[in-house]
């Protein structure tokens, strides 16, 4: 198992160097709050295909956009994207990735998160073994 989250810590640092850190559009009232129970949260797509049921059968979402707790943080949400920081609740974080039609992967629940930590999620996984992996960001 800790082979598995190397992977994935390595996976992380290459979809940041990828994508350059800069993300997609958030949702200014997330990105804003800064009171003392949040934490800094950037979300990493880390998973080639996003696949849910339709009709019985798995079938890939295609364009995703992401929705976190009810509330979207991403207009597109693709292999690679990797979100600007954005300030959420302490606690768990229950992630969604949706298509335009509703078809959804999730959703799924991160670790508990800390007020004033910083944290990258990524979404990992393949059909029907998605999960979200949870990276403490060093101190700055």
């Amino acid at each position: 198992m800790g082979s598995w989250r190397g992977l994935h810590a390595f996976a992380v640092g290459c979809l940041c160097l990828n994508a350059g850190c800069s993300g997609t559009s958030s949702n200014p009232a997330i990105s804003s709050a800064s009171e003392s129970g949040s934490a800094r949260v950037r979300f990493a797509e880390g998973a080639p295909e996003l696949e849910t049921l339709v009709d019985g059968a798995p079938q890939n979402i295609g364009q995703a956009y992401l929705r976190v707790d009810g509330q979207t943080v991403a207009s597109t949400f693709n292999y690679g994207t990797v979100t600007p920081f954005a300030s959420l609740p302490a606690g768990r974080q229950r992630l969604s990735a949706l298509d335009e039609l509703g078809y959804e992967v999730g959703p799924l629940t991160s670790d508990a998160l800390t007020g004033g930590k910083r944290y990258t999620l990524v979404l990992v996984g393949a059909y029907p073994n998605y999960q979200v992996l949870t990276f403490e960001e060093p101190a700055s």
